[in-house]
Parts: structure tokens; C-alpha cells; sequence
């Protein structure tokens, strides 16, 4: 009870023996978000980066539940990219 409460979850926890896929399925995760939400090109600097970050993110949301080290990791994103998409028209039809 008292980790339900201490990180808004239960702690979920893979049975020994087996594999946690947790990690993997972060990173595949944080990959789609990277080249679909964010619109960047998956060269290796960045596939490391999200893999590590990916990684991190796995353990923080272990560790603090889901929903605050996700909300950092999309506000975070979104500012850092922010520089590669104000030459963007944000899509208007016109462009004067």
C-alpha cells in the first residue's frame, strides 16, 4: 500500500526469471514520439540520445510513476526542439 502511494502506482515488478521488457518498449516508445510527434530525423546522434534518455525515463517512471517524469520529458522536448521548427508556417496554405 504505501508504494501506491508514495508513486501514484503499483509497483509492478517482473517475476524472477523472467525479462522485463519495460526499458525496450520506452525506448521503441520514445523513438515513434521523436520521429512522428516531433518531426526529427532518426541519425545515430539522435537514436543514442533517446536511447539513453529512453532509459532514464524507464527508470524515473519506475520510480515516480508515470505521469510527472512523462509530462518533463514531453515539455522538455517540445522546448528543445522548439529552434528546428520556427522556420515552420505551421502549415498555412498561404505564404506571402
Amino acid at each position: 500500500m504505501s508504494g501506491m502511494l508514495a508513486t501514484g502506482t503499483l509497483p509492478i515488478r517482473p517475476e524472477p526469471g523472467r525479462i522485463d521488457f519495460t526499458p525496450l518498449i520506452t525506448v521503441i516508445m520514445a523513438l515513434l514520439f521523436v520521429r512522428l510527434v516531433l518531426g526529427l530525423r532518426l541519425t545515430w546522434q539522435v537514436v543514442v540520445a533517446v536511447v539513453v534518455l529512453g532509459t532514464a525515463l524507464s527508470w524515473a517512471i519506475e520510480a515516480w510513476g508515470v505521469l510527472v517524469p512523462t509530462a518533463v520529458t514531453l515539455v522538455a522536448a517540445t522546448i528543445l526542439t522548439a529552434p528546428l521548427h520556427r522556420g515552420d508556417d505551421g502549415g498555412s496554405a498561404s505564404s506571402a
